[in-house]
């Protein structure tokens, strides 16, 4: 006997087998398409279907279709979700329907009144699901809300499992697999889609079943202690490795915050809407580098800038109001300055390292905060071709550094201050300066600080003439920096790799590889500095002289059109 039949939950019945129904296919959402294109998407095909039977007129069109795709994705393909909001078609456009969803479960209603009431609206549907949990399941699906994202096994142990329900702190494996089984959690473990992604399971849900399961959290009145645990815990997370000390666990940390980027936005975003400026200055100072990193240099100096807003607010209120220590705001200047800078605003990026260098100094002390400051304030005035001022900022950073033995800034220092130098035409003690730093940053395991100081090397070994040597050392440096995943560098390597194709003669290598650098410079909002700029436009007229106009538009498209590892691949080529 072979029985076919759905249900909401496994029968956990010998001989079974089980086969999930997923939402309905979403086109990609980061991915322009046609009218006709989206129109073969199961979930928009029946978003219109039920929009003509309430509305006979309605069409998918190139002016609407897009915006029923992110109607459909807001609503995570789920059919009965898709029915409900295309009835609304009747009362709103497309737009306006869009706009409203962030009152989905509210507007999600209406359904036929010959369905089971459960099905007439989504929040009653997704309530019989939760009234036939257990009263341990219920409190631990409704304390998932708190998590964006998605979460681990041990993420949801450390924040869920309080002693506010003993059920859920004995048994979250058995509860988590409950939840997934009566499909108000998705685990990606097991999906061929994430197999390689994530090495432990990690369980999400559906936007439109969070935000039941967020109502139901703050009906039970658990919401507050929630919130904080699951900050406390992001914070530790963001702390427990600082971008001085992350050494070869660079790449690691950094797939680490990715995975969790969502869940440390919703951190910060609790932090500064309570105006908890602690919190706020201590996430702010543990995630900078990884925002330089991955390309969020924006929405990084956003959070930065609003903790500082919070700090001055409560400056200025004076009574006792809890302000930053005068060190951590200092060092909270300095990063939102290295924020700005990674942007290319030369100038906020030089007020706010005044500011930190002034808070240093009134500190009295010859602290590192003050080396780097300084040291802050000498590669902007590199970058401004004030080449004196520079290495006499610098100068001195490197002095205080080495009188505080630290390693970290030692290396740092050396990195900008051979910059200075090679620009003055000294390349000797340039290379000097950068086989130090690069020596400094290997004994600390320092992947990122490696990959620069070998950056470095590679264009004075192109000043030198030593093109072969140069290749190899960009090379070197671009394998790091992939593996890091560090965005900025690897734009680092690719220009620098361009200029080694014009000295070899192969100004069409060139030129791709001077539209992938383009295009990833685009991606992650980072522009090329004054510095910088002038070697690059040498490298550019010289490819486009050699190839002639046409050609060289065909090139730079060709880099420009690449994936960031197509474009790493053709970097990591010999020749054409």
């Amino acid at each position: 006997l072979t029985v076919l039949m759905t249900s909401r939950a496994p029968l956990r019945l010998g001989g079974e087998h089980q086969f999930p129904v997923p939402p309905l296919p979403l086109p990609d959402a980061e991915v322009p398409a046609s009218r006709e294109v989206f129109g073969q998407f199961p979930a928009i095909e029946l978003f219109r279907q039920r929009a003509r039977s309430v509305s006979p007129s309605f069409e998918l069109t190139a002016a609407n279709a897009a915006t029923v795709a992110q109607i459909c994705h807001r609503l995570d393909g789920l059919p009965l979700a898709i029915e409900l909001a295309a009835a609304r078609v009747k009362l709103f456009s497309p737009r306006a329907l869009l706009e409203r969803l962030d009152r989905g479960l509210q507007l999600l209603a209406g359904g036929a009144r010959d369905l089971p009431e459960r099905q007439q609206t989504l929040r009653q549907a997704i309530a019989w699901s939760y009234d036939l949990l257990d009263a341990g399941e219920q409190a631990l699906f409704r304390r998932l809300a708190v998590f964006a994202g998605g979460c681990t096994l041990e993420e949801v142990e450390a924040v869920c499992g309080s002693g506010v329900d003993e059920r859920v702190e004995s048994s979250v494996l058995e509860a988590l697999a409950s939840l997934v089984d009566n499909s108000l959690l998705v685990s990606l473990h097991g999906n061929s889609a994430h197999q390689e992604e994530y090495e432990e399971p990690r369980f999400t849900m559906l936007e439109t079943i969070r935000e039941y399961a967020s109502e139901r959290l703050v009906s039970s009145g658990e919401a507050e202690e929630m919130r904080r645990k699951h900050v406390s815990y992001y914070l530790s997370l963001a702390n427990a490795e600082r971008a001085e000390s992350f050494g070869s666990r660079e790449a690691a940390w950094m797939a680490r915050w990715e995975e969790d980027h969502d869940n440390l936005r919703a951190a910060l975003g609790w932090a500064v809407q309570s105006r908890d400026l602690e919190t706020g200055a201590r996430l702010v100072l543990a995630l900078w580098r990884f925002w330089i990193g991955r390309g969020y240099q924006s929405e990084g100096l956003r959070w930065a800038e609003s903790v500082l807003a919070l700090d001055r607010a409560a400056d200025q209120a004076g009574e006792g109001a809890p302000t930053l220590s005068a060190s951590k705001r200092a060092f909270l200047l300095s990063v939102t300055g290295n924020l700005a800078m990674s942007q290319g605003n030369l100038d906020r990026a030089a007020a706010l390292y005044e500011e930190s260098l002034n808070v240093h100094r009134s500190l009295g002390e010859k602290k590192i905060g003050l080396a780097l400051a300084m040291h802050a304030l000498g590669s902007i005035a590199y970058e401004q071709g004030d080449y004196e001022r520079a290495a006499l900022l610098l100068e001195e950073a490197l002095s205080i550094s080495r009188e505080r033995e630290h390693t970290w800034g030692i290396a740092q220092v050396l990195f900008a201050f051979a910059n200075v130098i090679r620009a003055q035409g000294n390349l000797d003690r340039a290379t000097a300066m950068l086989e130090e730093s690069l020596a400094l940053f290997r004994s600390l395991g320092h992947t990122w600080g490696i990959a620069r100081s070998l950056n470095g090397l590679a264009e004075v070994a192109r000043e030198e003439g030593k093109v072969a040597r140069a290749s190899q050392l960009y090379g070197e440096s671009l394998e790091l920096e992939r593996a890091a995943g560090n965005k900025p560098g690897i734009v680092a390597c690719l220009e620098g790799l361009a200029r080694v194709a014009i000295a070899q003669g192969l100004p069409e290598r060139a030129a791709r590889l001077c539209g992938a650098a383009a295009a990833l410079r685009e991606e992650v909002g980072a522009p090329i500095t004054p510095v910088a700029r002038a070697e690059h436009e040498r490298t550019v007229v010289a490819a486009r002289t050699k190839l002639g106009e046409d050609a060289f538009a065909t090139a730079w498209a060709r880099g420009h059109a690449l994936p960031l590892e197509g474009a790493i691949v053709d970097a990591s080529g010999n020749g054409e």
